[in-house]
């Protein structure tokens, strides 16, 4: 998956600015922002503490302040190219792309050799979709930092979504030169490899849609065709003789989207997810009764599990091998009910690792978990997940009761 996050430069001046910047690189961003406001007041390099300054403010979410002192640092000093990399990065956020080109050019103009910029415009452009600019700024990127892993990993990524195995394979291997532990590459490397590993890293699934948050629902429901979450709670009403689902527990809510259909039928609606800011976004729909930011795994292990119905919709392509869910939910679960998931659907075989970095799961591998604790299957069928690479992608929809 791209990492969209963007980077922030910020350059130290004299001993108590540095102590700052450390604070910053520790997330002490309160600690500076009670304290910047007494060094600006003596007059003393403006710029780099009003660029730190926003810094500080982007990460506790105050953008609009955040830009205003990136733009009051531009003004102390025009040619400052941290402030301009990192104004671009807030008019990016705020979905201004044509103001945030300019301000990445102009510290690239000031600082030609200016890796992070040119990575940050290799970002904007790859989630564009202009493929050609974002792979010369990721390769421009990495050619003045050869250790710039992050810019690596972003130009495996380009070359896997293209289907270009060996130049991926090549891309993540230098990031993980650069950081051996990079959770993105490693894994996805591994991928491509065909290496037979059973689940996904948490830190690699939870970064990846931290990253994606903010633009999953328009990406999914307009350039993925995603049908399933206005379609399935119907359907699965239907299947349930239209009366209430009860109490449901989510696990994998992500922002919400199957959340709001299923909400309509239930007396009760607790979601879970791994990713804290996909959950920030389906805090704001006001749907779920409780929401846990917690691996589904951990929840099921140490939660009262009294429900109707569990569901995980796209979650276990994600998650790899499902023996553990499977016990927890049987052994645990306070009353019978009904378990109802997708997954991608793998024809031959059982769990399947595939290039994309998601677990495919065979009808076989889950009816060998229901014999192994004793779910019967009310329903299973063939549907289509959502489009990928122009073709629709084959999933199954099981109903299990337990």
């Amino acid at each position: 998956m791209l990492n969209w996050a963007k980077t922030v430069s910020l350059r130290g001046v004299g001993c108590t600015s540095d102590q700052l910047i450390e604070w910053f690189n520790e997330g002490k961003y309160q600690d500076i922002l009670n304290n910047i406001d007494g060094l600006i007041s003596k007059r003393n390099n403006l710029a780099v503490l009003y660029n730190l300054k926003g810094a500080c403010l982007s990460k506790v979410l105050r953008h609009s302040e955040a830009i205003q002192n990136y733009q009051t640092a531009i003004i102390h000093d025009p040619d400052f190219p941290d402030a301009h990399n990192n104004l671009g990065n807030e008019f990016e956020f705020e979905g201004k792309c044509s103001l945030a080109v300019e301000h990445y050019k102009n510290a690239i103009r000031v600082r030609p050799r200016f890796a992070q910029a040119h990575y940050n415009l290799g970002v904007l452009h790859h989630k564009s979709g202009q493929i050609s600019d974002a792979k010369l700024c990721y390769e421009t990127a990495c050619a003045f930092d050869p250790n710039y892993a992050e810019s690596f990993n972003n130009l495996g990524n380009l070359f896997k979504e293209n289907e270009e195995t060996i130049e991926a394979i090549d891309a993540y291997q230098k990031a993980l030169n650069a950081n051996p532990d990079h959770p993105n590459a490693k894994f996805l490397l591994a991928a491509l490899l065909g290496e037979s590993l059973v689940s996904c890293p948490r830190q690699y699934v939870e970064r990846l849609f931290d990253q994606y948050a903010s633009r999953f629902e328009k990406s999914a429901i307009i350039d993925l065709y995603y049908e399933l979450p206005q379609w399935l709670p119907k359907t699965l009403h239907a299947k349930n003789n239209y009366k209430s689902f009860g109490s449901v527990l989510e696990i994998g809510c992500g922002t919400g989207l199957f959340g709001e259909g299923l909400k309509v039928n239930c007396t009760s609606l607790i979601g879970v997810d791994i990713s804290h800011k996909m959950m920030t976004v389906a805090a704001e729909k006001n749907v779920y009764d409780e929401l846990h930011h917690e691996d589904c795994t951990e929840y099921l292990r140490s939660a009262p599990l009294n429900f109707d119905y569990i569901a995980a919709f796209d979650v276990f392509p994600y998650i790899g091998e499902l023996e553990t869910i499977f016990e927890l939910i049987k052994t645990r679960t306070l009353c019978s009910g009904k378990l109802v998931f997708t997954t991608e659907h793998n024809q031959e075989g059982d769990l399947e690792l595939q290039k994309t970095g998601r677990f495919s799961h065979s009808k076989e591998y889950i009816e060998n978990l229901c014999d192994q604790f004793k779910y019967e299957i009310s329903h299973f069928g063939l549907i289509n997940l959502r489009k990928e690479n122009q073709r629709y992608l084959c999933g199954g929809l099981y109903v299990l009761e337990f």
